[in-house]
């Protein structure tokens, strides 16, 4: 498909015939003309052939020299004055006499008129009849061919329009596309720095710089270096432009085509080693002919690429990147064809314009990448925003709870404080007043047994307050302090531990409710269920105290000292379930720690 295409634009540039000669109103339009036998004399013109405008010698494989000679007789009736001769295309040097006198003189081969038209006054000395005799000397080399299109005659004003318009598209557009080249050259070496792993913009700054090189050919007429290595150096340039351009592509899609690279750097460098030291230099341009003839295969090569890889790519995208690519292969193909063919198709060459369709792919990856990174930086943007509220919240709600906590690390040293006070003080006082009942035999058995339930409750909040983070060892410490009192009653303690009791949020406050229910229920079992047995179970989010005992109506209305309300209080606070049981059996009550289990 990438060569049918690339066919098909180069039929449209050999029958579109583009910039070919038309007549020019107001002016004549000398399609007709002498070719003179040499050596030049003032009769032999007498004996000449008459030939057809445009004359061709195509190029051929030869280092031969031609030097022609073509006389046109045309008469100036009727064309407005001051005149001027106009003429699109001469390959290669060029000297014109008019009515005798030289008024273009023969240029030294070395410089190039190659795109450039040709436009001579006449002044009123040299054509002051109505007939002018025109003698066109023309000088080539069979490398180049040779080529004379047809003569304009007519007003200066008229084909000075023409010169400048033809010349913008020949030259005007050359030094542009040159220009552009300079400064895609300098942009792909900056974004190169920038971004070291983007090696796309490594090979498309030497294309570039490849482009430069070949276009000063187009954009100025005499060679900057000795003409036949000058000539070596421009005519490789377009080579190198597709090896790059070959690496670019390679790139861009990941592609790995190292034989293929490989074989084309070689060929070049072979080639230009060759024609800068062992070619005749009569032979440059048929060395740069047949070294671009390869841009066929390998310019090929990236338009296959392209194609086979256009789904991993936009549509968009790859129209513009295969147009781009197509239309400067068929332009190379297109200026080989004007070479060789036999008949001159077009003055006009227009491989000066690939440059110009291959930059477009340059700029658009400089727009493409900087509309990418624009969106990257503002998506960016907006989640460094995001991060930043997030973080905002996050840090309030620290704040926030790093003040909550403060305020609970001095609640919990007061309370600390209270109960160590409380411990020393009403404690001491409550144990002292105990054992001097016990000492002295006086006092009542109801008071004793008050005073020792008051000191196992205090006892009860020094627990909590020394294992806040552990109820298991609470209930321990609440059996160890019970264990008394049961023995008393002929109570005997079932404890199954399985799993350490978590509740939603431990602390010393919390854990002591939780102990404060469970003590509830035991304290509640040896003074009103004349039960045997008292069991607690607990598991990670289950506590359970049951008995054997008579147990209760758990609907009727609640007794002074059951503190049934206390308990479901409690476990309101915390935000844990309650269930309560009771029959002939016994009692069972149940604190679910995780509220999704109740």
């Amino acid at each position: 498909m990438a060569i049918f295409l690339t066919g098909l634009v180069l039929l449209i540039m050999i029958f579109g015939r583009f910039g070919n000669v038309q007549p020019i109103e107001g002016t004549l339009m000398i399609t007709e003309a002498v070719l003179c036998p040499m050596p030049p004399t003032t009769a032999s013109c007498d004996t000449g052939t008459p030939v057809t405008l445009p004359y061709n010698i195509p190029a051929r494989g030869s280092a031969d020299f031609h030097d022609l000679r073509f006389r046109i007789t045309a008469e100036l009736d009727g064309l407005k004055r001051p005149l001027a001769i106009f003429l699109p295309r001469v390959k290669r040097s060029l000297e014109i006499t008019a009515n005798g006198t030289i008024i273009q003189a023969l240029e030294p081969l070395e410089t190039r008129q190659w795109n450039r038209s040709i436009l001579v006054d006449i002044n009123e000395a040299t054509a002051p009849e109505n007939t002018i005799v025109l003698d066109l000397r023309v000088q080539g080399f069979g490398q180049e061919g040779l080529q004379l299109w047809p003569v304009f005659l007519g007003p200066s004003e008229i084909l000075t329009a023409r010169k400048i318009l033809r010349d913008r598209v020949a030259i005007d557009l050359a030094v542009f596309a040159q220009a552009m080249s300079v400064l895609l050259f300098f942009g792909h070496l900056i974004v190169r720095r920038a971004l070291p792993d983007e090696e796309i913009h490594l090979w498309l700054a030497a294309s570039a710089l490849c482009a430069i090189v070949f276009l000063t050919h187009f954009t100025t007429p005499v060679a900057l270096l000795p003409y036949p290595l000058w000539t070596v150096i421009w005519t490789t340039m377009p080579a190198l432009y597709v090896l790059f351009l070959l690496k670019f592509v390679t790139r861009f899609f990941g592609v790995k085509l190292p034989m293929i690279e490989a074989s084309f750097t070689l060929l070049i460098g072979l080639s230009f080693l060759y024609a800068a030291t062992i070619m005749p230099e009569g032979y440059a341009l048929l060395y740069g002919a047949a070294l671009n003839s390869t841009n066929i295969f390998f310019g090929t090569v990236v338009l296959t690429t392209f194609w086979v890889h256009r789904r991993n790519m936009g549509q968009g995208t790859f129209v513009l990147f295969f147009f781009c690519f197509c239309v400067p292969l068929a332009a190379g193909m297109f200026e080989i064809v004007l070479t060789l063919s036999p008949t001159a198709l077009t003055p006009l060459s227009l491989f000066h314009l690939a440059p110009v369709f291959l930059a477009s792919v340059a700029i658009y990856l400089f727009i493409s990448q900087l509309i990418t990174a624009m969106k990257t930086s503002k998506a960016r943007a907006g989640e460094l925003e995001r991060l930043a509220e997030e973080i905002q919240a996050e840090l309030a709600l620290s704040y926030e709870t790093l003040a909550r906590e403060r305020e609970k690390s001095a609640i919990d040293k007061e309370r600390s404080r209270i109960l160590l006070d409380l411990h020393d003080g009403v404690g001491g006082i409550l144990a002292n007043t105990i054992a001097y009942i016990d000492n002295h035999g006086r006092g009542d058995d109801v008071i004793r047994a008050s005073l020792s339930e008051a000191l196992r409750d205090l006892g009860l909040m020094l627990d909590g307050l020394e294992n806040s983070h552990s109820l298991a060892t609470l209930f321990g410490m609440i059996r160890e302090r019970l264990e008394p009192l049961m023995n008393d009653h002929n109570l005997s303690f079932d404890w199954q531990v399985e799993e350490e009791p978590q509740i939603p949020h431990q602390g010393p406050s919390h854990n002591l409710a939780v102990a404060r229910i469970v003590q509830e229920a035991i304290t509640n079992t040896i003074k009103h269920a004349n039960a045997s047995s008292i069991r607690i179970y607990t598991q990670q989010d289950l506590v359970r105290v049951s008995d054997d005992g008579r147990g209760f109506d758990v609907t009727a209305e609640p007794r002074q000292g059951y503190g049934l309300m206390g308990m479901r209080r409690r476990a309101a606070d915390l935000g844990i379930g309650l269930e309560i049981k009771s029959g002939q059996s016994g009692t069972q009550i149940s604190l679910f720690l995780n509220p999704q289990t109740v």
